[in-house]
């Protein structure tokens, strides 16, 4: 898990190894079943957050500005904050304005089929519709509609 890395790096270790790796999780299990934090996939989430904030990651170092480092869930927010201010976008557009929201300045293939993904959930639960070769914002689901 990053955070394992990141608490590893914050405490001043070049890596972590399978002691370290062990405790963080067993931390987070316990946190979990406290209701400290909320385990949703491979993030944590404070237990009252429904859904992420959208945030833009073009000042951080290159290396925390990996699509991977960010949930569903907040590609989500991203594509319907762009597509609801934008009236109505190609899918594609909506894809690169939403992930230029996030801080990222190339996208990447695998960064796009992520947020296709993504899109497709939105559009399956009603948050996102096609109409004809453009996305528009959806009048029904109030789930978050990523892939989780």
């Amino acid at each position: 898990m990053e955070v394992a890395r990141r608490l590893a790096e914050a405490a001043g270790l070049s890596r972590t190894g399978k002691r370290i790796q062990a405790t963080v999780n067993r931390t987070i299990d316990v946190a979990s079943r406290s209701h400290s934090v909320r385990v949703q996939g491979d993030f944590l989430w404070p237990v009252s957050m429904i859904e992420p904030p959208v945030r833009d990651r073009s000042g951080l170092d290159p290396s925390a500005r990996k699509l991977e480092f960010v949930c569903d869930e907040e590609i989500a927010a991203a594509l319907c904050a762009v597509i609801a201010g934008g009236f109505s976008l190609e899918p594609a557009e909506a894809i690169s304005e939403a992930l230029g929201l996030l801080g990222c300045r190339r996208v990447s293939s695998d960064a796009q089929n992520r947020a296709q993904g993504v899109l497709e959930s939105l559009c399956a639960v009603g948050r996102v519709e096609r109409k004809g070769d453009f996305v528009v914002a959806g009048k029904g689901g109030s789930d978050n509609g990523a892939a989780g």
